[in-house]
């Protein structure tokens, strides 16, 4: 029989832990511990937390001497688009020694809102696919399996055509306090916050937009740092992919570019004494290099940052020539400042101070996007995230394509009255074919429009989309409240204020979603719970993705960007990569007025 955890506050589930844990083991630590202990025969917790980057940490006791324990974990995952299609990818081990092989392995995947007449693509793995129109179900299974990479299932979503689409839901949605909890559990001010988010009856709203950009591009020669970490935790194959992808950049650069490498841990090592130019002699001493660095030592992130900027020193300054940083690294600091607002003002006075912006780039399944993705925003670059399967010379083609294509700089949402606690207030950069997902509260039924301005290539850029959002109950809507909580606990834990602590913990225990200040605590039995005074009441609602096709309305900018550029040549998107010249359109020549439509679609299919 397997038992369901509860969310609690972390310093709370840790003790609850450490009591357990000492009554139960017959060593006794002699160590000074926090506990909580409630007498009985308690002894067999398990307790999960979110650690750096996209890690998390599980702990179980007791597992018998050659003895196992079963585990079950159920999350919801959004997955991000590649071009129209998008990509599910499930990390599987590898080793060069054939250490990571499985006695047995079977991946079963039921998917619903797949577009009928697309293919589905699992590369590198012979799977059996059965169709029945827009649902789907893909198996694998193998014995002493070993496997030949991330096991990824590439598919198109119905829909995904409109720039924007939007997904209401209304009705409650958040769990109020238990009883066990008033008496002996959290803390009066996290129990307040609960109660007043189970009270709110406002709508919730999850917008997914992909803008059509004019295509305007400006093209300076570039001066570029590459920062690489070569920290402990990029041994191996991470530390390969990441001086690969680095080769590539260089390979890849203008003759007019000019570039600096960096190695960095604990402190930074340099490639030469001076700026290089792109060339092929050039990259043959780069090689032998980077061979020769060996990843070991502690990540120092916000130092390798601040190395980065001063570096960029050398090069001459000129208003012609584009500065950057691209970081590539898995984005996890093990020593110096973690929080992200302090590494986020960092890297904003670093661009400010040293005119520079920051590109940064994921390396490794269990990168800390959330880190990267800020502090590239914070540093008016760009956020990559190295794609399973993608050979280096296209995530360097992707990198520069972020520099020098088409993409929508300094955005934001003018939303209209009605639309509340937005989730995201300010928006990444942009590129060409990126899609950005919003969340918010409303108040009854909002038949309007958002606006989105920034500036694309220089010039300013201004769209308005209609928005429609119903009172709806539909249970396929029913994953919207989560994502919004989701959002709204990533903004706050990226602010990095000690006021929002009370309100993560009870949005967290409320919509059953992790954060750094709350755990996953399962304990024995019913009777365990209540003794500890562990709340574990049942969200209200629940989305497991068989509840239905969920219900969007769509619609398309009041402008149509697409033929605003002429003959000019710009960089395209993702999938169509290739170099071209600068060119814009002046915003005297307006664009096309379009019409707007409006129908229920599905984003994209549940697994």
């Amino acid at each position: 029989r397997f038992e369901e955890g509860a969310i609690v506050e972390k310093d709370r589930a840790n003790k609850i832990w450490n009591g357990v844990i000492a009554k139960a083991t017959p060593k006794k630590d002699k160590r000074p511990v926090e506990m909580i202990w409630v007498p009985g025969p308690w002894r067999d917790p398990a307790l999960l937390e979110q650690k750096e980057g996209n890690r998390f940490e599980l702990r179980i006791f007791p597992i018998p001497k050659r003895g196992t324990r079963t585990i079950k974990l159920a999350y919801t995952q959004v997955i991000p688009p590649q071009g129209l299609r998008r990509r599910y990818t499930y990390a599987l081990p590898r080793s060069e020694d054939g250490s990571s092989v499985a006695e047995k392995f079977k991946f079963d995947m039921r998917m619903s809102g797949v577009d009928k007449s697309s293919k589905l693509r699992t590369p590198g793995y012979d799977t059996e696919t059965t169709r029945d129109g827009s649902k789907a179900t893909i198996e694998f299974s193998g014995e002493a399996f070993v496997p030949n990479g991330d096991f990824v299932v590439d598919y198109l979503p119905q829909g995904s055509g409109s720039e924007l689409r939007a997904w209401g839901y209304q009705g409650p949605a958040a769990t109020p306090p238990g009883l066990s909890q008033r008496k002996q559990g959290p803390r009066k001010e996290v129990l307040a916050e609960q109660t007043r988010l189970s009270q709110d009856n406002r709508g919730y709203a999850l917008l997914a937009l992909r803008p059509e950009l004019p295509r305007w591009t400006e093209e300076h020669p570039r001066d570029l740092v590459i920062a690489i970490d070569s920290s402990q935790s990029m041994v191996g194959e991470r530390w390969k992919r990441a001086s690969e992808v680095a080769k590539s950049v260089v390979a890849e650069l203008g003759a007019r570019d000019r570039v600096i490498v960096m190695a960095c841990d604990l402190d930074c090592q340099r490639f030469g004494d001076k700026p290089m130019r792109p060339g092929a002699d050039n990259l043959v001493a780069l090689t032998a290099w980077l061979a020769t660095v060996q990843p070991s030592g502690a990540s120092f992130l916000e130092d390798t940052l601040r190395q980065a900027a001063q570096a960029g020193k050398a090069f001459s300054d000129s208003q012609e020539r584009e500065r950057m940083v691209l970081y590539l690294g898995d984005g996890v600091a093990s020593m110096g400042h973690r929080s992200l607002s302090i590494l986020n003002e960092q890297v904003r006075s670093l661009r400010t101070s040293h005119n520079t912006s920051f590109t940064t780039l994921a390396i490794g399944a269990d990168s800390d996007s959330k880190t990267l993705g800020s502090l590239a925003q914070a540093g008016g670059g760009y956020f990559i995230k190295h794609t399973s399967g993608r050979s280096p010379r296209h995530m360097a083609q992707v990198v520069l394509e972020s520099t020098m294509g088409v993409a929508l700089k300094d955005a934001e949402i003018v939303w209209p009255k009605g639309m509340e606690d937005v989730s995201v207030r300010k928006l990444s950069t942009l590129r060409a074919g990126d899609e950005v997902m919003v969340s918010a509260r409303y108040q009854g039924e909002i038949n309007d429009r958002i606006t989105l301005r920034g500036t694309v290539g220089g010039k300013p850029y201004q769209n308005s989309f209609p928005l429609r959002l119903a009172i709806n109950h539909s249970a396929g809507n029913s994953f919207v409240p989560k994502l919004w909580a989701t959002q709204a606990i990533e903004r706050m834990q990226g602010e990095g204020k000690a006021e929002h602590r009370d309100t993560i913990v009870a949005m967290s225990k409320s919509f059953g979603v992790m954060s750094k200040k709350t755990s996953l605590l399962v304990l024995e039995s019913e009777a365990m719970f209540r003794a500890f005074g562990v709340d574990r009441a049942k969200p209200v609602v629940e989305w497991t993705g068989e509840e239905g096709e969920a219900e969007a309305s769509d619609s398309d900018g009041t402008f149509d960007y697409g033929d605003l550029a002429g003959e000019d040549k710009a960089i395209g998107n993702i999938g169509l990569i290739g170099r071209g010249t600068a060119g814009g359109a002046s915003m005297a020549s307006p664009p096309r007025a379009k019409g707007a439509r409006s129908g229920s679609t599905v984003h994209a299919p549940s697994a």
